[in-house]
């Protein structure tokens, strides 16, 4: 990757100085003009990602998409699926190595098929739910493949909004997942858990322990799993896969998937029901 501009996150400056921190990139705020740029990271805040996003697309670059809110999604799904591969969502989960190592590692271990999962990610009112709500999803997707159906309750947990979603899944072999998002808790908090249990052993993570833990037939192997952080190596990945350097680690088809079981766990949330594909 030779260089990344970093031009207007619309009303989150303070992600945009965290970035340029990060990624050593020029911080420019937002302007109306998209000329010499090739690639927009979005983060609209509330309610703005929809109009962002058609304005990056009628300008003919190429677009991250980072927090919608739940309403935007299916609006989302759709500027996705016409935009040729240059829309696509913040994949984060998919560039921590928290998740992706130990994905990788139970595949060349042959673990064996996929029983249960579990993810957790609990944090405070500092974080944005909609966001943790669509890592947990990403994470079940990333250890437990193709949802068949999905039921979700979202509350309102010590607030007058929603910061808490949990969702129970099936998915296409029959394993089950169980998922829980929250931003309910005291400023600075976050817990985190990765369970996936298979017919020939299990992974785990807490954040309590902090250590990546595989136990199958060789035994116990801890994984070292602090790499590049997750966005750097998303942005990293993306760049490099819109300049046609390489493919990317997350398709289109993994982002449309995203959305689908996304907007499939609103309708749930709204009904008694599970709701299938």
């Amino acid at each position: 990757m030779r260089s990344v501009r970093l031009v207007g996150e619309i009303l989150l400056e303070e992600r945009l100085h965290a970035y340029s921190s990060v990624l050593g990139s020029e911080y420019v705020s937002k302007q109306s003009s998209f000329y010499g740029v090739d690639m927009a990271d979005i983060a609209a805040g509330s309610d703005g990602c929809i109009d962002v996003c058609r304005e990056v697309l009628a300008a003919g670059i190429r677009g991250v998409v980072h927090g919608p809110t739940i309403d935007e999604i299916p609006e989302l799904r759709k500027l996705v699926g016409e935009s040729g591969g240059r829309l696509r969502l913040a994949h984060p989960i998919r560039f921590d190595a928290k998740y992706s190592l130990p994905r990788e590692e139970s595949t060349d271990r042959k673990l064996g098929d996929v029983i249960t999962v579990r993810v957790i990610r609990t944090g405070s009112t500092e974080r944005h739910i909609t966001v943790e709500e669509l890592n947990v999803l990403d994470a079940l997707l990333l250890f437990g493949g193709e949802v068949s159906r999905i039921f979700t309750r979202r509350n309102e947990v010590r607030a007058d909004e929603i910061n808490t979603a949990l969702s129970v899944v099936r998915f296409a072999n029959q394993a089950i997942g169980y998922g829980e998002a929250s931003t309910a808790h005291y400023p600075g908090y976050f817990y985190e858990v990765i369970e996936v249990v298979s017919t020939d052993g299990m992974l785990e993570y807490d954040s309590f322990s902090r250590v990546n833990r595989l136990v199958g037939k060789d035994g116990i192997a801890t994984i070292d799993s602090y790499h590049v952080p997750p966005y750097q190596a998303m942005v990293e990945d993306y760049v490099a896969a819109f300049r046609g350097d390489r493919e990317s680690a997350v398709s289109e088809t993994d982002t449309l998937a995203l959305l689908d079981l996304s907007i499939r766990s609103a309708k749930s949330s709204t009904s008694t029901e599970a709701v299938g594909r």
